[in-house]
Parts: C-alpha cells; structure tokens; sequence
C-alpha cells in the first residue's frame, strides 16, 4: 500500500515533484523573440521591435487593415468592459444568523458532528 507510514516521506528541500520546472538550459520561445526583438538586423538602424512596430501601424493606418487597428486598441487601452445587469421581480431578503458562543464551541469541538444541527436549526428558523 502506498499510504504506509514508512512510504510516507516528507519531499527534499527543493524538490517537489508536483511543481513542473524547466530543466537547466531550456528556454522558452517568447524568451527567445523577446530577446531577438532587441536587436538590430544588419544595416538598420531599428530594432526589430521598432520595425515591428511601424509594420503593425502601417498595416493599420496606411493600408486600413481594421483587425489590426482593433487589436492596436486593445494593446493600447484595453478590452471595453461590458456590463450585466440583473432585475429581479420582487427583492429578496437576506438573512443573517449569528450563532451564539456556546453553538460555536461546540462547533469547534466537535465539527463533524455539529454541522449538521446548525443546518437544520437554519432550515427550522
């Protein structure tokens, strides 16, 4: 069984195996376009951002290109928030019951138990 107490073992500082890590060495690809973005390509005077960017403006501007001047405003301001409203026919009420302090020792002496007696006691109220 693997519930035995001499199975059961605390983990090594620094060793977790639930938590994914990457091993040494690995990089992901956004760290590897962000870094790239940086630089300068061979004879130009911007970075690769920087042409990124006049290419996304130009796309958007000059060409008219309306998704890509959506997705300029959403970089730039945001996404709109959008409201909800709820109506309801008639307002309900909404009762609060505060347990007096002998219910909640019981309570914390004997939770299991005690559970159940406060929810028929609410439920009979």
């Amino acid at each position: 069984m693997a519930n035995k107490p001499e199975n059961l073992k605390p983990f090594k500082k620094g060793e977790d195996p639930r938590r994914y890590k990457r091993k040494g060495g690995e990089v992901s690809i956004t760290t590897l376009i962000k870094k790239k973005l940086k630089e300068l390509p061979p004879n130009q005077k911007k970075t690769f951002l920087e042409l990124t960017i006049d290419k996304i403006l130009h796309k958007a501007l000059v060409e008219g290109d309306s998704k890509m001047l959506q997705l300029i405003w959403a970089y730039v301001d945001g996404q709109p928030t959008q409201k909800v409203e709820q109506k309801f026919e008639k307002p309900f009420p909404i009762e609060i019951k505060v347990l007096p302090p002998k219910k909640v020792e019981e309570l914390e002496k004997n939770k299991k138990e005690a559970l159940p007696d406060v929810r028929e006691n609410v439920q009979n109220n």
